[in-house]
């Protein structure tokens, strides 16, 4: 991957089209990320799940920021009937998790407004400031995506906060929660299960046309707050865990190899279980077991078949975006 040096770079004057800020309650969030952002004069689209959400005297101080539903029904209609966006391993509907499409949306919405370059921001980012969004939006001239690493508080799953209070080195990427997007660009989509942000970056990073531009820093929270969440993340761990492991070997084509998954999966279980010989710690001994039961129940061919709706939801979504562009 291509990496900024933030010591040496001095961006240029430069235009951000829109930012785009998934959210779901946290109104406190909202506030403290439009008060860093109060400099910004551009669109700022906040996108919450319902109008309860958000305080609507409290944007009034913000007059460019404004509020943006995931209501467009021929898109909803084309996402919900992709075929990841319903595989059996999917997310569960329970969970009410809505953060895939509303990205997915924040690029739909853009290229019908023909914004050249947009910023995604997840509400639990702090300390924002002009010169990373001016460096990013920059970047966005000579890359399809810029990122930046989340510092202090790592961005990972709760496996990964299990791995980090074991004292192993966690391996972060760039992810959605920071992400400057050139939209007329994107040949990918965010599908419906965890670590999609990873999935979206995959054909910029084949492409090399994904950099890092410095690091931003995230609000700390407990990650153990939901052992169930193991269950949840488990399958979109495997998944991205199994293709970052091809990328990185240059060998991506090989993503439909039985033979290949059959690997990653006994590889995370092995992982698991020395996880959970190393601690004696009850709620971490619950959070490898639910995440160890998930993971008995997964196989190579429950791989294979989600690349290979990966590889035909990402040729419909181009299709789509195409039509609209």
């Amino acid at each position: 991957m291509n990496q900024f040096n933030g010591q040496t770079f001095i961006p240029k004057a430069t235009c951000l089209d829109a930012i785009f800020i998934p959210f779901k309650g946290n109104k406190k969030y909202i506030s403290s990320l439009l008060f860093d952002l109060k400099w910004f004069t551009g669109n700022i689209f906040l996108m919450p799940s319902s109008c309860y959400d958000f305080d609507k005297s409290a944007l009034k101080q913000y007059p460019n920021a404004k509020i943006l539903f995931v209501d467009d029904s021929r898109f909803v209609s084309l996402f919900n009937n992709l075929k990841t966006s319903g595989h059996k391993l999917s997310v569960a509907d329970c969970w009410c998790w809505d953060l895939p499409i509303k990205r997915n949306y924040a690029i739909y919405f853009s290229l019908k407004e023909r914004f050249r370059k947009i910023l995604l921001i997840d509400d639990d980012m702090i300390g924002i400031n002009q010169t990373i969004i001016e460096t990013g939006t920059h970047l966005l001239e000579q890359f399809v995506a810029v990122g930046s690493f989340v510092e202090n508080f790592p961005d990972t799953s709760i496996i990964g906060h299990v791995e980090i209070e074991q004292h192993v080195n966690v391996k972060c990427f760039l992810s959605g929660s920071f992400l400057f997007v050139s939209p007329q660009q994107i040949k990918s989509f965010f599908p419906k299960i965890y670590n999609e942000d990873w999935l979206f970056m995959i054909p910029m990073i084949l492409d090399s046309k994904i950099c890092t531009a410095g690091d931003i820093h995230q609000k700390s929270y407990d990650p153990f707050h939901k052992p169930e969440k193991a269950v949840f993340q488990e399958f979109g761990e495997v998944i991205a865990e199994g293709l970052f492991a091809l990328l990185s070997k240059s060998a991506f084509n090989l993503r439909h190899s039985k033979e290949i998954w059959n690997d990653v999966i006994n590889n995370r279980k092995t992982l698991l279980i020395e996880l959970l010989g190393n601690t004696k710690n009850k709620l971490q001994m619950n959070i490898i077991g639910k995440a160890i039961s998930k993971n008995a129940e997964l196989n190579p061919s429950d791989c294979i078949d989600y690349i290979y709706s990966l590889d035909h939801d990402t040729d419909s979504w181009c299709t789509f975006l195409k039509e609209i562009s």
